[in-house]
């Protein structure tokens, strides 16, 4: 046997590290050497529980083991294939343990990235923010999804409901767009089949966190009375 099969315990291990919520977080973020050394961990760990599981099985039905080394007749096929299916099939029955929302806060804490903490306390709170681009643009409303894709690098889904921006040289914030009177009225059109509820999605917008300069709650009402406070004159 050659070190071919062994490739099937290391997928299973990339399989369990990348959809566990208690990992998932910490891999995206790993270099590729340090990815590597824990899919190589994880895997040997599956490995491990797939030859309890087959010796069992072997055990208990051997006309199953015997329908396998026909089929499949490589030494310890069936502990390799077990392997890859435990790292499939582990994640959804642990991640009911531990919920995703509760991973990602961890996981921001544990590498410092303060916007994402803000983002998933808003989440929480149901808290308004603002969302301040590169591009000099700001968007104000409810974060609604806080993702990790490929790379580390993170994607922020928010459902607007004022939109502006911000002057290059004072900062100050100045508000265009009103997205509630509109977003209401979708809502308003087919509140029985849910049509307007579905209109009322589509407002969402999505862009990724490189983008952002700067994230802080938004309040209304401090906002109000900022642009009723008068520049002082020279």
């Amino acid at each position: 046997m050659g070190l071919g099969p062994l490739l099937v315990p290391a997928v299973g291990g990339y399989l369990l590290l990348t959809r566990l919520y208690w990992t998932r977080f910490h891999a995206s973020r790993a270099s590729g050497y340090h990815l590597f050394f824990q899919v190589l961990v994880a895997g040997s760990g599956l490995l491990a529980l797939a030859y309890v599981l087959a010796s069992v099985l072997e055990g208990s039905c051997p006309q199953v083991a015997l329908v396998w080394t026909t089929w499949v007749p490589f030494d310890y096929s069936g502990t390799f294939a077990i392997s890859a299916v435990l790292g499939l099939a582990l994640p959804p029955i642990l991640n009911l343990c531990y919920d995703k929302e509760r991973a990602s806060r961890n996981a921001a804490a544990r590498y410092g990235n303060l916007m994402e903490l803000l983002i998933a306390d808003s989440m929480k709170r149901r808290a308004i923010l603002e969302f301040s681009m590169r591009s000099g643009k700001s968007y104000i409303g409810y974060a609604t999804k806080n993702e990790i894709i490929a790379g580390g690098e993170i994607d922020v889904e928010l459902l607007p409901i004022w939109s502006g921006y911000r002057d290059e040289k004072t900062h100050k914030l100045t508000i265009t767009t009103n997205y509630a009177p509109v977003m209401n009225e979708s809502i308003k059109q087919d509140p029985v089949s849910g049509s307007g509820a579905r209109l009322y999605n589509d407002f969402r917008i999505a862009f990724p966190m490189r983008e952002v300069v700067s994230v802080r709650f938004f309040s209304p009402e401090i906002y109000k009375r900022f642009q009723a406070v008068k520049a002082p004159t020279s």
